[in-house]
């Protein structure tokens, strides 16, 4: 198993998805799904609650996830929502990117020409400070804005590894 492991690199179809990211053990990392949401949705779902899902760096994406879904639920059709309760190649642990996590997507896989991303805009799940807005990532020009949270834009799920 370890020579396995040990193989791995970004861009490979890899537990579910395509890997975009190893940390330094070449054991661990994030996956993208193969596929963007199959609807464009909002950040919300008609609420306008502030969720503090701050985190900006890698490794939180989950954590903002699961904020969002402890205030906003998961029954409504929303960014993070439809990542929390997505399974796709057998897997159910996916979540929304945090800011950091999209750009490194962006960049490892958008600009490489792998993953069937479309050069339009994407949720991440890191709120701005305000809580009227969260980040996004407009791929065709890596340009991150912050972007009303009714505004409807692309979700591509994201898992560890």
């Amino acid at each position: 198993m370890t020579g396995n492991v040990s193989a791995i690199s970004i861009g490979q179809n890899y537990q579910g998805g395509i890997i975009f990211y190893i940390d330094n053990t070449n054991q661990h990392g994030l996956i993208a799904a193969t596929n963007d949401y199959i609807n464009s949705v909002g950040w919300t779902s008609g609420f306008s609650y502030t969720t503090n899902a701050l985190d900006s760096v890698l490794g939180t994406g989950d954590i903002n996830t699961n904020k969002i879904i402890s205030i906003s639920g998961t029954l409504s059709t929303y960014a993070a929502s439809v990542c929390y309760n997505s399974t796709m190649n057998s897997y159910n642990d996916w979540f929304l990117p945090s800011k950091f996590e999209l750009n490194l997507l962006r960049n490892n896989l958008y600009l490489s020409g792998v993953g069937n991303f479309n050069s339009f805009v994407y949720w991440s799940s890191t709120e701005c400070a305000n809580g009227s807005y969260a980040w996004a990532q407009v791929f065709s020009t890596g340009q991150q804005i912050s972007s009303s949270k009714n505004l409807i834009r692309y979700v591509r799920p994201i898992r560890k590894f």
